[in-house]
């Protein structure tokens, strides 16, 4: 599985919350329609980890990292499941239930903390990025300090460029003289 099933899987459970986790055939349903037509294999591991209960025993486990393996190897045992394949599945199973029981603020401040560490590198289209999130989110002063940062080194990079293309067009002349 990849990040790409993992982000439909996430996108579905927060729209539709995890008891649609309890009705596989929903669930089924749903991620062939939004998946158009791939991650046929990685939808049928998820429905049988669903289907066989694995979502009930991570949700019940007062340590989910203990209650993994053991579920890789029920998952191997149960439905003959190649061993990347349950660890996969389990893993992203896993970290669904995790993300879903995550509040909103939980989750805006891991996602600032990503952008923030790209931005605070350089990373002006993350500086950027990170100053229109803060500013969604009512952070204003935050959010201006990051976008006067990314507009300036755009425009740092933009002087630095035109004084090359001069300095390439004054050698040419000079050349031609």
């Amino acid at each position: 599985m990849n990040t790409s099933f993992q982000a439909i899987l996430t996108k579905i459970t927060s729209e539709r919350g995890l008891t649609l986790l309890d009705n596989p055939m929903k669930c089924n349903g749903l991620l062939q329609d939004y998946a158009s037509g791939e991650f046929k294999r990685e939808i049928r591991l998820f429905i049988q980890a669903l289907e066989a209960g694995y979502h009930y025993e991570l949700l019940a486990s007062e340590d989910p990292e203990i209650t993994k393996p053991v579920l890789i190897t029920k998952f191997q045992d149960e439905y003959g499941t190649a061993k990347d394949a349950a660890e996969e599945t389990i893993r992203v199973l896993a970290l669904i239930l995790k993300e879903a029981g995550k509040t909103d603020e939980e989750k805006l401040a891991e996602e600032i903390a990503a952008i923030e560490k790209m931005a605070e590198q350089g990373d002006v289209q993350a500086q950027y990025d990170l100053g229109v999130l803060l500013g969604k989110h009512n952070r204003f002063k935050e959010a201006f300090n990051w976008l006067e940062m990314a507009a300036r080194e755009r425009a740092s990079f933009y002087i630095s460029e035109q004084n090359a293309k001069k300095d390439e067009d004054s050698s040419a002349s000079d050349k031609a003289s």
